[in-house]
């Protein structure tokens, strides 16, 4: 739908504000309105949101106000630097061009960034799509698509430094949340997850030269009727990366397939050449206090690739039930510690 890309290091707030009744009065507030804006939700609004960005940005302090109403957008691309903090107030609401090859909302090579309460809704692909950026906060985010839309990945995150999802409830057709190479300093909480693909690293070793993923902690989420729950998965046969310092903790599973899986045979497609393995290397990985439900047997799955074993394979603390009974776990070319007899499954059959 947009894109918001910016070189500088400033601030650029996305969010629902509810109160804005006297704001017009204020110098740094620029509403589309004010510029010709037709919220009939017919009308194309992109080059009078691109007039009020531009007025924004140059100010120091600016803020693209959005009143209520519905405006139709096809393709806006804000760009920076801005001169000083900007900030976007969504009152409204944005309706994307029926056009496939659009994007939906994109931040590129943007530092400092805070969205917060603001809701997506049916995407013809990716949601939220975080590139070659840092410092970027998502807080009270709802991203929703039907279970079977393909590729609705509700937030995407590649090449990017510290990048925090706080109290965020998605649904889709693909993964709830998915974390692409190059990512590093990632810290999702507070996540409800479902329908979906689950939280998912990956795929990696899809391309040639890509960066390693390390230091991500997804903690304090739940994930409800999800095809998986806590997935990393890479590509076979593959070029060498490495994803590593990974923790999963104190994650709520409400009949999901696939709790806990690490899959490096990962074939989308049906395409991939048989008998190749990934050369991604796996290693410091944790689950910790997962606990819930699967809706099959198996509820831990870790089949690595033969090539780089995945090592430092940690799980504590699970209690995973299928129909009231005990799971198992199954598990391949891995160096794997389940710490604690108490917990379900205890060890890998």
């Amino acid at each position: 739908m947009f894109k918001i890309q910016s070189s500088s290091i400033n601030t650029i707030a996305l969010a629902k504000v509810v109160k804005s009744t006297h704001v017009h009065s204020q110098s740094n507030i620029f509403s589309i309105n004010d510029y010709g804006a037709i919220s009939d939700g017919k009308t194309d609004n992109k080059q009078v949101f691109l007039n009020t960005w531009k007025k924004a940005c140059l100010t120091n302090g600016g803020m693209l106000l959005i009143p209520p109403g519905t405006y139709l957008v096809s393709g806006a691309e804000f760009e920076g630097p801005c001169n000083g903090q900007t900030n976007v107030a969504l009152n409204g609401i944005l309706k994307a061009s029926f056009d496939p090859t659009l994007d939906s909302i994109t931040f590129d090579h943007v530092t400092n960034v805070q969205i917060q309460n603001i809701n997506s809704i049916n995407s013809k692909a990716f949601h939220m799509n975080i590139y070659e950026s840092q410092h970027v906060t998502l807080n009270n985010v709802g991203i929703s698509a039907p279970n079977n839309s393909p590729n609705t990945d509700g937030i995407h995150i590649a090449h990017s430094n510290d990048v925090r999802i706080n109290n965020a409830h998605i649904s889709t057709g693909d993964d709830c949340i998915s974390i692409g190479d190059g990512s590093t300093n990632i810290n999702i909480s507070g996540v409800s997850c479902g329908p979906g693909h689950g939280l998912s690293i990956g795929s990696l070793g899809r391309y040639q030269q890509e960066k390693d993923v390390s230091s991500i902690t997804i903690s304090n989420c739940t994930l409800t009727n999800t095809t998986n729950g806590l997935r990393i998965k890479t590509i076979a046969p593959s070029p060498p990366s490495n994803a590593y310092n990974i923790t999963f903790q104190h994650i709520i599973m409400n009949d999901v397939k696939n709790p806990i899986i690490i899959d490096q045979h990962y074939c989308p497609n049906g395409n991939c050449v048989q008998k190749e393995e990934s050369n991604v290397l796996i290693k410091g990985v944790k689950f910790i206090d997962v606990r819930g439900s699967s809706s099959t047997t198996v509820a831990v799955k870790i089949d690595c690739s033969r090539n780089k074993l995945c090592q430092d394979i940690e799980l504590s603390g699970l209690n995973l039930t299928f129909k009231g009974q005990p799971t198992t776990a199954s598990c391949s070319n891995a160096y794997e510690k389940f710490l604690g007899s108490n917990q379900i499954p205890s060890k890998c059959s």
